[in-house]
């Protein structure tokens, strides 16, 4: 149903419809008649991130998709800033001014003569060839001319982005820049101009940024350099200052020592140990007699044999002292060897003996007695030589953990020295075999594109009916006006009882309509839509109350028409029938029937109805007015005699209508309420229902059963 409206609401404007976009086709038709031919022209450059055959040595080095899509995405935006197209617009205006035939027409104003010329050209040169001087220029009165003329000639950089396209190719290596004008040529140099000055300006700048990274890295290298370099020299200083030349090769050898020394203690400790037990098994086997006997032939070896043991005692601790020189050893196999010679001299001088059989082993006592000697007093001399051996030793160890503090700074030092260097390294040939953007297909003169007028008046009028479409739409739902019946009933919520059609005849008499006395077309729809309410509001009404308050939300909806039209309907059907103007602040009732017989007096019981000759009589419609003197209905009289009055009424006639004031005067209205009987409202068509209106309507509902529904006004016939 809302689409329905819709569509009538596009059946009522169909002639806006048509007209709006007819009268956009006719002005775009005489508007492109003057537009002139387009052309177009493309270059191509190849940015170097995906076709990686000009880069052997990097070839390895695969971007991602999404690294690749914003290098690709940076360069199309590099490709429009001003730093490009300053350069461009630089180039077009030097040709134009240089040029006897201009890409496009100069305007009279800037026909500058030949030495203007010149002096403007100087001045475009300077800014192509030395874009810092701009600052300096731009203060003069020859560059503001040049930024006037640039405009002019829409060679400006905001002209020049309007007509510039550029893409990347598919997932190529190539970005595509376009450029239209009404120019062939001019299409063909500009496209050129964007791709040589982009390409131009972003090798610059890869350059730059390499050399700055180059530089720093450089920088870098020498300071991790000269940081290695210290270290080594603290190191070496300090080596030189505890006289230290190789710790480990020294600290080894003193283990190496230590370790002799202990063997050989330990070596002296069995052969004192061996040597003793020895002697004493020899002596055990002498008694006195013979010891004595064989010391006295002895004596004087045995005296020289102690002064060689002793000579051998002092040469071995000096041995040791020494460092264990050659010279002494020599001394101590002398003195050994003399000592071995008064041995076998002293075995074999003795006297005639019974004992002689124990000769060899006097020889064998003097000789372990020797050795253990030499044993035993050496033995000193290594303990000695041990405990320098262990000092020297121990002061190593303070040095151990200052070297290696220095030797483990200097490996740090010297890895993040390599790190740099190789870094410096890669970036200096990244440098050199590094791909550059490049132009590989310049631009050329193209034939004109097809005219798009036919398109474009097309398009206008397409636009222009759309916006209509659009404009009615938002009517459409902006729109809340109630017009029919079913609206009013889902507005509300509350049942519709009957509607009446628009009047356009005000001279129509409603008795004559009853008596068949016309048979126009909207006398007949008012007859039966009178029917059908008479049989609805019958249906709606609460018994046993006889009364029907006929009322509206809002004044001059009606309801005085109505409840004539009504009262009448049911005076048709045999009933006895009481019509009631209770509008005290607005009796149109009373004024138009010019009623002398109010209200009031009843309810005062100033008159009273005569009770007989009504309830046994014929059926017929008494109809009262009020004195309209803006009261409500409790001003005119108590509350109980109202209900008495009222009860009566209710025992004389079949039917009791009163017209009620308007809701918005809710005090009056709600007054007659309270009587008792069935509310029929009167909703007069083409208004909304505001939030004034949504408080009355809550009341209506509010009233339960007692409300029996609308009765819908001044519908359109359609509806």
């Amino acid at each position: 149903m809302e689409i329905t409206k819709y569509f009538k609401l596009l059946l009522k404007n169909k002639y806006l419809l048509v007209l709006i976009p007819l009268a956009a086709v006719v002005i775009t038709y005489f508007l492109v008649q003057n537009l002139p031919d387009v052309y177009k022209s493309n270059a191509q450059i190849s940015a170097g991130l995906v076709d990686r055959t000009q880069n052997i040595i990097n070839a390895r080095d695969e971007l991602s998709d999404q690294a690749v899509n914003q290098q690709f995405s940076n360069m199309l935006s590099i490709m429009e800033q001003s730093s490009v197209l300053n350069m461009v617009t630089y180039r077009l205006l030097r040709h134009d001014l240089g040029n006897p035939v201009p890409f496009r027409k100069i305007p009279e104003k800037f026909d500058f003569p030949g030495k203007k010329r010149l002096e403007l050209m100087d001045v475009i040169d300077r800014l192509y060839e030395r874009p810092s001087d701009l600052k300096d220029i731009k203060a003069s009165a020859d560059y503001k001319v040049l930024t006037e003329f640039a405009e002019v000639m829409k060679y400006d950089v905001k002209s020049l982005r309007s007509k510039l396209e550029k893409f990347r190719i598919q997932n190529s290596d190539y970005i595509n820049i376009e450029f239209t004008s009404e120019n062939a040529q001019l299409s063909a140099f500009v496209a050129n101009a964007v791709a040589e000055e982009f390409t131009r300006y972003y090798n610059s700048l890869l350059k730059d940024s390499q050399n700055n990274s180059a530089d720093f890295l450089g920088d870098l290298v020498k300071q991790r350099r000269f940081e290695l370099d210290s270290l080594t020299r603290l190191l070496r200083d300090y080596k030189i200052q505890k006289g230290i030349l190789n710790l480990a090769d020294q600290s080894k050898t003193l283990n190496g020592q230590i370790a002799d020394y202990e063997s050989l203690r330990e070596a002296n400790r069995k052969s004192v140990v061996s040597s003793a037990g020895a002697v004493s098994k020899i002596d055990q086997k002498f008694n006195p007699k013979t010891l004595g006997y064989y010391e006295s032939s002895i004596y004087g070896l045995n005296q020289q044999i102690v002064n060689d043991q002793q000579q051998i005692d002092l040469l071995t601790r000096q041995y040791v002292e020494s460092g264990f020189k050659t010279n002494i050893k020599k001394q101590i196999d002398s003195v050994k060897k003399h000592l071995e010679g008064l041995v076998t001299a002293a075995s074999e001088n003795y006297p005639y003996n019974p004992l002689v059989a124990k000769s060899d082993l006097i020889g064998k006592k003097l000789q372990l007695q020797v050795e253990g000697d030499k044993s035993f007093y050496s033995t000193e001399s290594i303990n000695e030589e041990l405990e320098r051996l262990n000092r020297k030793f121990t002061g190593l160890v303070p040095h151990e953990a200052v070297i290696q503090s220095y030797e483990n700074d200097i490996m740090i030092a010297g890895q993040a020295y390599l790190d740099a260097l190789n870094k410096y390294n890669q970036v200096n040939l990244q440098n050199k075999t590094a791909t550059k953007v490049r132009l590989v297909e310049p631009a050329s003169p193209n034939k004109a594109e097809p005219s798009k007028k036919v398109l474009y008046i097309v398009f206008s009028g397409v636009v222009s009916l759309f916006f209509c479409l659009l404009v009615l739409f938002i009517i459409f739902l902006l729109d809340n006006t109630i017009r029919t019946p079913l609206e009013l009933q889902r507005a509300t919520k509350l049942p519709v009882l009957g509607s009446f059609s628009r009047i356009s005849d005000p001279s129509l008499d409603i008795q004559q309509v009853w008596e068949g006395n016309t048979t126009s077309s909207e006398a007949l729809s008012f007859k039966n839509a009178l029917r059908a309410f008479r049989f609805e509001a019958l249906n709606a009404m609460v018994p046993p109350s006889k009364i029907m308050y006929i009322t509206s939300m809002m004044p001059n909806e009606g309801k005085t028409l109505i409840s004539l039209s009504v009262a009448y309907a049911y005076l048709r059907t045999g009933l006895k029938v009481l019509l009631i103007d209770g509008n005290f602040s607005h009796s149109s009732i009373t004024k138009k029937l010019g009623l002398t017989d109010y209200i009031e007096d009843y309810l005062n019981k100033e008159k009273y109805i005569d009770y007989d000759n009504i309830k046994y009589g014929k059926p017929l419609l008494k109809i009262l007015g009020n004195q309209g003197n803006d009261e409500s209905l409790y001003e005119v009289a108590p509350k109980t005699s109202i209900d008495e009055v009222f009860a009566k009424f209710q025992e004389v006639f079949d039917l009791i209508i009163i017209e009620s004031g308007p809701l918005v005067k809710k005090n009056e209205a709600k007054e007659w309420y309270h009587i008792g009987g069935t509310v029929v409202a009167v909703f007069q068509a083409d208004q909304s229902i505001d939030s004034k209106k949504e408080q009355m309507i809550e009341y209506y509902r509010s009233l339960g059963n007692n409300f029996g529904g609308w009765i819908m006004t001044k519908v359109k016939a359609k509806s």
